[in-house]
């Protein structure tokens, strides 16, 4: 507390009574303490304000050591970006495209009958189509898939994810050298 709330607490505590001199002096003593914590507070401010900001000078970091932060930076995009998750399926050969909707013996029939092959296509497309709206929803066979590459790829999408996180957070650690946040729990 400053030397002028002091002199008036003392000079307003001068004129009270009894009573009122010790609610006056209680009050006091908590507006001390309030003071001395507020101060406190600000030193930890200052030093926090002071941490983060040594702690997120990208500029030092680039000037220091420019390929790093570029390859950091790559690598944390590629992450974010389901690289990983994206670089797997392509070699694996998911996602390469829809698959045909008729069989191979069929598309090779279709194949050779020359012009007239994309038309006959599509109405065979089209009418397999409104079969399988038929007849497999109605009997309940058209569901979710099923089998086991299926699994393998609900397993690869379920440790895929937490994985790029942990990678993630990584490299934003390498980024930011004086972070020492620990990843959410997944």
């Amino acid at each position: 507390m400053d030397e002028a709330t002091r002199t008036e607490f003392e000079r307003i505590e001068a004129a009270l009574s009894e009573p009122e001199r010790a609610r006056a002096a209680a009050t006091r003593l908590q507006t001390e303490q309030l003071a001395a914590a507020r101060a406190d507070f600000e030193a930890e401010f200052q030093g926090l304000r002071g941490a983060v900001s040594r702690t997120f000078d990208l500029r030092g970091a680039v000037r220091r050591n420019p390929a790093k932060v570029a390859a950091i930076g790559a690598g944390a995009a590629f992450v974010a970006l389901r690289g990983p998750k994206r670089v797997v399926r392509r070699v694996l050969g998911r996602g390469t495209g829809p698959a045909p909707l008729l069989p191979r013996d069929i598309e090779k029939l279709v194949g050779g009958l020359g012009p007239d092959g994309d038309a006959v296509r599509a109405t065979l497309e089209q009418e397999f189509a409104g079969y399988l709206a038929a007849r497999g929803a109605a009997k309940g066979k058209i569901g979710p898939p099923r089998g086991m590459r299926h699994s393998l790829w609900r397993i690869v999408d379920g440790v895929s994810g937490p994985m790029a996180a942990r990678v993630g957070w990584s490299l934003a650690g390498r980024l930011v050298p004086g972070d020492k946040s620990q990843p959410p729990d997944h």
